[in-house]
């Protein structure tokens, strides 16, 4: 709630259309493959730094909105596992919570420092993963805009799949992504 104080702006996206006046839930995903090599680079920054492969990522994701969309404060979602919110030991299903993570930037600051704040944001997000999304929007009540989402509008998401054939006994299986 503290981070939620005031109420961020409307994150603005460049796009090359018009947005619909009423919000269409279509969507796409955007896959990007690391190569070896530069994965193992940013590995090894971010443990130079302090900081995981996905902190890396995440800070350089959330520094290209900045600069894309010339906005100080910006909130980008990030999955987070939410068995923990629904309770009991038994559950099985998908039960991933958002996490609002909102960063702002004043000045030129180094990526290095912009690594550190969105880190800290990250691991105080996950301290309170078990407050959801919904819970936020409800208690902040945001001005609603029919042609958007409230709060969060872009997401954050790094998968680590394996290219090969997947292999189930005698049955063979591939990974085939949803649109």
């Amino acid at each position: 709630m503290e981070q939620f104080v005031d109420l961020p702006p409307t994150l603005n996206l460049p796009t090359d259309r018009s947005r619909p006046a009423i919000q269409t839930y279509n969507g796409a995903h955007q896959t990007l493959l690391l190569d070896a090599s530069l994965c193992s680079a940013l590995k090894s920054l971010g443990k130079q730094l302090g900081s995981t492969l996905y902190m890396v990522l995440l800070a350089g994701f959330k520094g290209l909105i900045h600069r894309l969309t010339s906005q100080e404060d910006i909130v980008v979602g990030v999955a987070s596992a939410g068995q923990t919110s629904f309770g009991g030991d038994a559950l099985v299903g998908y039960c991933v919570n958002l996490l609002p993570l909102r960063s702002r930037v004043a000045g030129n600051p180094t990526f290095v420092d912009y690594l550190t704040s969105v880190k800290q944001i990250l691991l105080d997000a996950q301290t309170h993963q078990t407050f959801s999304l919904e819970k936020l929007i409800k208690k902040l009540n945001p001005p609603r805009d029919p042609s958007r989402p409230p709060l969060v509008t872009i997401v954050f998401n790094l998968d680590r799949s394996s290219l090969e054939m997947l292999e189930f006994e005698n049955l063979e299986a591939d990974i085939i992504p949803g649109p």
